[in-house]
């Protein structure tokens, strides 16, 4: 899944304010998390804070290059949506901080968790349908979290109310057909071929990652595991993150929104295939605290700079990029800032680096071009092609004009 990376960011602006703030002093009723046994043993591999990748072949690490250059090199923006202005509004345009974004030809599609509907735009920006409202009934969504595309055309809407509800395509647009009931919350979703993945961790069996079967209500596995702490809220609080699918072998990779951790798992049995640590990573301690009657609660820390992770998507079978929001705290909250700092990772070995804090947000990686988002200073999203395939691009449409007339 592209990811909905304005959950973290409003995390991170809203830290404390439902949970404890955070004390400096240690106490002996405390625990102190991520805890060791939940982060990569010695010796696994490692996404550097600099230079390129550990331990990479010859030909994986050309590869890994190649790819990271691609990112870098120059693009072209060859269209632009999105404006400022009140979610309430009418203007199909303005969009809330969470979105998630699916390309299929030349439609995009929005999925607007704030205002419960899913926006289709052409690339050029312009709109063209959408459907969806708050709510519990058919067509309806109660909290969605996530959308794509099955590999017979119709989408599939994750929704936090524990439900994936599917919608049809059309003579008339797209229509609501069927929801499926599951019994964790739902957070992120992925598709490798015509096998649907979704994260969440799962209480009875401390799993994160399922394989949904949607011609009928139900999982066919579920395997990865979640935080392990001596209390189910401390599991619950640090067992999130999303996830992205590759193909050829498939394979899940999950990366914990508030830990330096990324995990790849084969989709065919969710065996471990490598644990990454982000040695990049600005982790806050996370105090876990109990009162006499030995009830817990969870304290994040809001000073000093942070990070949370906001987005992994798959470039290609060979690749995947990791995105962090490096928050800083200013005297202002008003003024708070918010750096994107983007990682590259080998997806046969785990071993990565970091790559820029220019980039935006990178929805999906389509051919011939990127699907790409900025949520600040407010949420507009662009279409990007190389620079030399856009002017191609122009002069064939120049030339379409021209005979047009």
């Amino acid at each position: 899944m592209r990811v909905i990376e304005g959950r973290a960011i409003a995390a991170g602006l809203t830290l404390g304010l439902t949970l404890l703030a955070m004390s400096c002093d240690r106490q002996p009723n405390e625990v102190v998390h991520p805890t060791a046994d939940n982060l990569p043993p010695p010796g696994s591999p490692v996404i550097r804070s600099e230079g390129t990748p550990l331990g990479l072949d010859p030909a994986a690490l050309d590869s890994w290059t190649a790819a990271r250059d691609a990112l870098l090199s120059d693009w072209e923006i060859v269209a632009a949506f999105g404006q400022q202005g009140d979610i309430d509004s009418d203007a199909p345009d303005i969009f809330g901080m969470e979105i998630d974004l699916i390309a299929e030809g030349e439609n995009i599609f929005v999925l607007d968790r704030q205002n419960h509907a899913v926006k289709i735009f052409r690339r050029n920006g312009d709109f063209v349908s959408g459907f969806g409202r708050a709510g519990s009934g058919p067509g309806e969504f109660r909290d969605p979290a996530g959308i794509e595309r099955l590999s017979d055309g119709r989408l599939a809407v994750v929704d936090r109310g524990r439900e994936i509800k599917l919608f049809s395509r059309t003579d008339s647009g797209y229509m609501y057909t069927d929801t499926h009931q599951v019994d964790f919350v739902p957070e992120y979703a992925c598709t490798v071929g015509d096998r649907v993945f979704v994260s969440g961790w799962r209480r009875d069996r401390g799993t994160m990652i399922h394989e949904l079967r949607l011609t009928d209500a139900g999982i066919t596995q579920d395997f990865g595991s979640g935080y392990q702490a001596d209390h189910w809220l401390a599991e619950d609080q640090l067992s999130d993150g999303p996830i992205a699918c590759l193909g050829d072998p498939p394979r899940v990779v999950l990366v914990f929104e508030r830990l330096p951790v990324v995990r790849a798992h084969s989709a065919d049995g969710g065996g471990i295939l490598w644990t990454s640590r982000n040695e990049d990573y600005l982790q806050p301690p996370i105090v876990e605290r109990r009162d006499p009657a030995g009830r817990p609660s969870i304290a994040f820390s809001n000073i000093g700079k942070r990070d949370l992770v906001v987005s992994v998507t798959s470039i290609s079978n060979r690749h995947v990029l990791l995105q962090n929001v490096r928050i800083e705290p200013m005297p202002d909250p008003a003024d708070m800032v918010h750096e994107i700092r983007s990682y590259l990772i080998d997806a046969a070995s785990g071993q990565g680096a970091y790559i820029s804090n220019s980039l935006p947000l990178i929805a999906a990686v389509e051919p011939g071009y990127h699907l790409a988002k900025w949520l600040l200073p407010f949420p507009r999203i662009e279409i990007r092609m190389p620079y030399a395939e856009a002017q191609v691009s122009l002069v064939a449409d120049l030339a379409s004009a021209e005979t047009g007339q």
